[in-house]
């Protein structure tokens, strides 16, 4: 690329950028988020004598524990999220939420740019990576996905930092990358406990720093994030319960919510219960939902079983084709974001449109490798638009576009049809130096 055109794109990128910054912000003053105020209604409650799970607001409680789309017929009150990103969240929470909401939008373009940063840093001696910069910035922070996140007040930007910020520290040249790299996986498994798949690849590798960083990191988050609240796990682990007899139809209740008189402004703000609805992004239904609709129940059990098998036999491949071959680090990262990501097919509940923005992480991996394959980079831009109903609908557009995405993935990792011309000699020559490193 000429440095005539690579200014031309700077230009191009910055401006798509404002014009996504100008609309999340006019979504984040429109909306009132609501999913960020379900999570911060569940910070406030946290060290409390009130379950953040189960509590639902009467007139003379504190305004602050108010979240008014809380149905009070409803056993639990819409908080999903661990007792440990609820306690992340506890300094946020202490502010008047006309501000949280304003800074939650500026956190979440942090987030996402220090994915892409950490990612570019990795591989910036790799070549020109700015046309696949390019392509993540059009296709994600431009998408439907992303304002989703941005008018929900969603978190899922900070579970895509996470795997870049360790894929980021595992190349970094400290003596300790692989440990504090597997450090930030065992954290995160109190975060959003589908990390502990990351441990997966690292372990059939043999990466033993990786497993002592994690098992330290998850002993630390122990103390942080458990002993300290270990009524609350409780809590949510039995909330769990009850969401998923929600999905199966088996515990319902009659919204009443309109039957409470709430003030009109609450800490400053008067849209709490107004959200933007049919926005086009989506993905693959889970599998429990999926047989729902279908007139099939499908319990959890069942679906820890199935995914299970889905891990042996992932495992199998890995350490067959092992033998033959030697998985490089993007290997690893992205085998592990593959089974992260397959074990939410697997979850109880739904799936919401904002999941997809995960899909950052992997994609601009893929991408920066693969750029001279017009086929592969192609069938990527596929799957990208057809998650985000682009160019027109049609019936199951999303879910293919995820399918297209996962096809991509598993190719890059096992396969090599697709994507066998993604390594050139430079990468071959590094391999043995990047592993022992």
């Amino acid at each position: 690329m000429t440095q005539y055109s690579k200014r031309v794109l700077i230009l191009m990128l910055s401006l798509l950028a404002i014009l996504s910054i100008a609309k999340s912000f006019y979504y984040t003053e429109k909306f009132g988020g609501t999913d960020l105020r379900c999570r911060i209604v569940g910070s406030r409650l946290l060290l409390t004598d009130k379950s953040p799970y189960f509590y639902h607001w009467h007139v003379g409680d504190d305004v602050r524990y108010l979240d008014p789309n809380d149905e009070p017929n409803r056993i639990v009150n819409g908080n999903v999220v661990t007792p440990a990103l609820l306690l992340l969240n506890k300094p946020l929470s202490l502010l008047s939420y006309q501000y949280i909401r304003i800074l939650w939008t500026v956190i979440l373009y942090t987030l996402f740019g220090l994915s892409l940063y950490f990612i570019w840093k990795v591989n910036e001696a790799e070549g020109d990576v700015f046309g696949p910069l390019a392509i993540i910035l059009l296709g994600f922070m431009t998408s439907d996905s992303w304002f989703n996140n941005a008018e929900r007040g969603q978190t899922y930007v900070l579970y895509a930092f996470i795997f870049s910020f360790s894929y980021f520290i595992y190349h970094s040249k400290s003596r300790y990358n692989h440990l504090l790299a597997g450090a930030i996986a065992g954290v995160s498994i109190w975060v959003r406990p589908l990390f502990v798949l990351m441990n997966i690849p690292f372990l059939l590798q043999r990466n033993f720093k990786w497993l002592l960083g994690s098992a330290v990191g998850f002993i630390l988050g122990l103390f942080v994030f458990f002993i300290p609240l270990k009524a609350t796990w409780v809590d949510y682990n039995n909330a769990m319960k009850h969401y998923e007899l929600e999905e199966l139809r088996k515990e319902t209740y009659i919204p009443a919510s309109h039957l409470i008189t709430k003030p009109k402004y609450v800490e400053g703000v008067s849209n709490l219960t107004d959200y933007k609805d049919g926005f086009a992004s989506a993905g693959m239904s889970n599998f429990q939902h999926s047989f729902r609709v279908m007139g099939l129940e499908v319990h959890a059990p069942a679906l820890i079983a199935a995914f299970a098998f889905v891990i042996v036999i992932c495992s199998l491949v890995f350490l067959k084709q092992k033998r033959s071959r030697q998985f490089d680090t993007n290997d690893l990262f992205l085998f592990g974001f593959l089974l992260y990501i397959l074990s939410e097919l697997f979850l109880v509940g739904g799936r919401g449109g904002y999941n997809n923005i995960q899909w950052i992480f992997p994609t601009f991996i893929m991408l920066i490798f693969l750029r001279k394959n017009i086929i592969a980079v192609a069938v990527i831009l596929s799957g990208i638009a057809f998650m985000n109903g682009w160019p027109f609908l049609f019936p199951h557009q999303s879910a293919v576009g995820e399918a297209i995405m996962f096809y991509v993935l598993i190719d890059y990792v096992f396969i090599r049809k697709l994507t066998a011309d993604r390594y050139d000699g430079k990468n071959v020559g590094n391999l043995n130096s990047q592993l022992s490193h």
